[in-house]
């Protein structure tokens, strides 16, 4: 365990998984010398590639935990494609359970980008105890949609794949080497060397049959629809495949104009649990692109009383409200 203090919070380091040599971490984030209410637990974004638990922190989704006493949870996840999907699954409800065990057991479950699916996907699985809600921001939510199961597509993030075929070579090679928990270039893609995996993984339309090895799974789904996921697949397809009836009450919140990942990943969450009849809050933001919330609130508070009213500030203070009423 590791630990840093600042005037108002305090920040501890705990592994909660190994995995052969490879210990998984997660920082938590509360205020000093007080028992947490709740625990938000935010998984991180980087396409299950790359990214760690602490790169791309939604600042303004910590302050808002830390000054509701709630702990701000952020936990590391192997990566794919040296990892599985249900692997990187099992390491996200891994945590959550770390979390019920040591911490609270009233959780809400977030996440951003592919953290959003991991959200949804621990939440579905989660039984014990049933998270106090969802959030999602833009969210890689369903895996079986048009985007990510038809080829030609490339990734409007970077450039398109050159060499696809050798690229999606390297990527099945990289299967067999040990897994890994972080890989951080930041906001510079130029330098990020496991971006044109993400790129041949849409461009190709593999990221079901890399997240499941499953060589076909793809154009199975494209050519059947969602009943072409196996039963014991399904826990990486929930929306597509049925979230249970008592899933928590969701908040999504998208910039309509996200290259990255599109917002009807986040319309297509909402519809799902608004049939089973659960409270959901969507907020589609005009005009903006994948991590507008970093980019438009870093360093700022939201939430103060002097914050510009802006539609982005706005939209995060109506997710803020949202999962306040259900952790207290």
């Amino acid at each position: 365990m590791a630990h840093s203090n600042t005037q108002n919070f305090q920040k501890q380091t705990f592994v909660f998984k190994k995995v052969g040599s490879l210990e998984l971490s997660l920082d938590v984030v509360t205020k000093t010398s007080a028992t947490p209410s709740a625990a938000l637990i935010h998984y991180h974004g980087g396409f299950l590639v790359f990214g760690g638990k602490d790169v791309w922190t939604p600042e303004w989704l910590l302050k808002a935990a830390v000054r509701r006493n709630w702990a701000f949870v952020s936990p590391s996840y192997r990566l794919v494609p040296e990892a599985t999907g249900e692997e990187v699954l099992s390491d996200a409800l891994s945590a959550a359970q770390w979390v019920s065990e040591n911490i609270t057991k009233k959780v809400i479950i977030a996440g951003s980008s592919a953290g959003g699916f991991l959200a949804i996907a621990t939440a579905a699985q989660l039984a014990n105890p049933r998270p106090l809600a969802v959030l999602s921001v833009y969210g890689m939510n369903d895996l079986s949609q048009p985007r990510y199961v038809t080829p030609g597509s490339p990734l409007k993030l970077g450039p398109p794949a050159t060499g696809l075929d050798l690229v999606v070579k390297q990527i099945s090679d990289l299967k067999s080497e040990e897994a890994i928990d972080e890989y951080d270039t930041g906001f510079d893609f130029s330098k990020n060397k496991r971006l044109p995996f993400v790129a041949a993984m849409h461009q190709a339309a593999i990221y079901p049959d890399v997240l499941t090895g499953d060589q076909g799974l793809a154009a199975r789904i494209r050519e059947i629809g969602p009943s072409a996921i196996p039963r014991h697949h399904a826990k990486l397809f929930p929306i597509a495949t049925g979230l249970p009836a008592d899933f928590p009450p969701t908040a999504l919140v998208h910039g309509t104009e996200d290259s990255a990942v599109d917002v009807s990943q986040s319309e297509v969450a909402a519809e799902a649990v608004q049939k089973l009849g659960v409270e959901v809050l969507l907020q589609r933001v005009e005009g903006q692109s994948h991590g507008f919330d970093l980019r438009e609130t870093s360093g700022k508070d939201i939430e103060a009383p002097e914050a510009d009213k802006t539609p982005v500030t706005e939209a995060l203070n109506s997710i803020i409200t949202f999962l306040s009423r259900f952790a207290d």
